[in-house]
């Protein structure tokens, strides 16, 4: 029989691809373990560096921790000196690696990036030693402020590690952390990421649009969370003892009173006088970040939903779907209107709605923009903030117009979701407006 060339060329290759095959599983066999072993070296010598008292370790159970903590080693010192943790968490990209030593007295004793695969020139920062020094001789309250400028996700995500570490550390420990005023406020609001400070007020707002009011009296101090609609959404005993935050949860202003709590007078007094302030105060900040001239606003009522975009355009080829959402609509009188955008962007496209664009955006009576403002963001420095967002050229290019017209954006730009992002949220006020002036001017 005459043998056939394909066949015979088959099996040759198909012998060598099993001879290879064979040699590395044989390769791999030996050398894993090596190499496992030098992981773990490497880390056990990061947990000696960040615990230097340390001598000897003992695991600690994962299970005790609760669900979602970014903690995946806890171990504890034999000789008592203290915890060592390693966390793994995402910040602007996954495999951010990172080990946190805490004494018994609960102050952290060092912190060490063990590996990220964060931005070059922004969050690749975290590894530097100027970075995450800072955090060396922190308490739980003492978190807040530590940062790297232009790395916003970055900075989030470390920070909120070092935070999973202490509360695996009151796990172990038996010992409750005290946290910052501003972690308090967060408990408050289920299905928040952020809070931040009202300028010239004790309380925060949160990315879902709620206040977080502080309530003290006779020693206690409680942190209670209001939506928008009035209801309160948490509660959070941050000093003092007597006092049960879980019974506030649901109440409004006019229901805290059949509430049998000693900080019930307090409560009530926030839910009706302080929270009308404060969100008084909090948008009419809104307002003037774009009317500066502006002493006062009437809030409106859009009569209908406002939700701008679709698949991003030009630059360089996305799939992507971005859209602009008005949150909020207010009437200057004898100035014209100011809409609250939210917008999604590249950080949104990456980290999820918390991390949508914020812009407020001034209309004049006859519906042409005077000016915008960016409230939040957390863009890519080198693009989406130089290029859009602080490029006066392209958000100028928007003033006095009275509708968003075409994406005009740089050539060979490298912020597309940026560049759409905001050009969606013009689209959105434009769209607010026509809503606003089809009703006669009134919300």
């Amino acid at each position: 029989m005459k043998k056939n060339p394909f066949l015979n060329c088959v099996a040759v290759l198909g012998g060598i691809c099993l001879c290879v095959a064979l040699i590395l599983g044989v390769v791999n066999f030996f050398t894993a373990p090596i190499i496992r072993d030098r992981e773990d070296a490497a880390a056990n010598a990061a947990y000696l560096e960040v615990l230097p008292d340390a001598t000897t370790f003992t695991d600690l159970d994962l299970s005790l921790l609760p669900a979602g903590s970014t903690v995946t080693v806890a171990k504890k010192d034999d000789g008592g000196s203290g915890y060592a943790f390693q966390m793994v968490t995402k910040g602007f990209s996954d495999g951010l690696t990172i080990v946190c030593g805490i004494d018994p007295d609960g102050t952290i004793t060092g912190v060490r990036t063990l590996a990220s695969n964060e931005t070059a020139g922004y969050g690749k920062a975290c590894e530097e030693e100027s970075y995450y020094s800072q955090y060396t001789g922190k308490g739980s309250a003492e978190l807040d402020g530590i940062a790297i400028s232009g790395a916003t996700v970055t900075s989030n995500a470390y920070r909120n590690a070092i935070k999973d570490a202490f509360a695996a550390f009151s796990v172990y420990a038996g010992v409750k952390t005290q946290v910052s005023e501003t972690d308090a406020a967060l408990e408050c609001v289920p299905g928040a990421t952020w809070v931040q400070a009202v300028s010239g007020t004790s309380a925060y707002q949160a990315d879902t649009g709620a206040l977080v009011l502080r309530c003290e009296q006779n020693g206690i101090v409680l942190f209670v969370g209001v939506g928008s609609d009035g209801v309160v959404t948490g509660a959070y005993l941050y000093e003092g003892e007597g006092s049960d935050p879980a019974l506030y949860t649901g109440v409004t202003a006019g229901t805290v009173g059949a509430v049998n709590d000693p900080m019930r007078d307090a409560v009530q007094q926030a839910l009706t006088v302080q929270y009308d302030q404060i969100n008084h105060t909090r948008i009419l900040q809104i307002v003037q970040s774009v009317l500066p001239d502006a002493s006062d606003f009437e809030q409106l009522t859009l009569p209908g939903q406002v939700h701008e975009g679709g698949q991003a355009t030009g630059g360089h080829s996305t799939t992507a779907t971005l859209y602009a959402d008005a949150m909020g609509a207010y009437r200057v009188a004898g100035q014209g209107y100011v809409f609250l955008i939210y917008t999604d962007g590249y950080s949104q496209s990456k980290n999820g709605p918390s991390e949508r664009i914020r812009i407020a955006a001034a209309l004049d009576e006859a519906g042409a923009l005077i000016r915008s403002k960016v409230l939040y963001q957390s863009e890519t420095q080198q693009f989406g903030v130089d290029k859009v967002l602080n490029n006066d050229a392209f958000t100028g290019s928007y003033e006095g117009k009275t509708e968003a017209g075409s994406l005009v954006m740089e050539e060979n730009a490298y912020a597309t979701y940026t560049y759409n992002g905001y050009h969606n949220a013009m689209k959105a006020a434009f769209a607010a407006y026509a809503l606003i002036a089809a009703n006669g001017g009134a919300g």
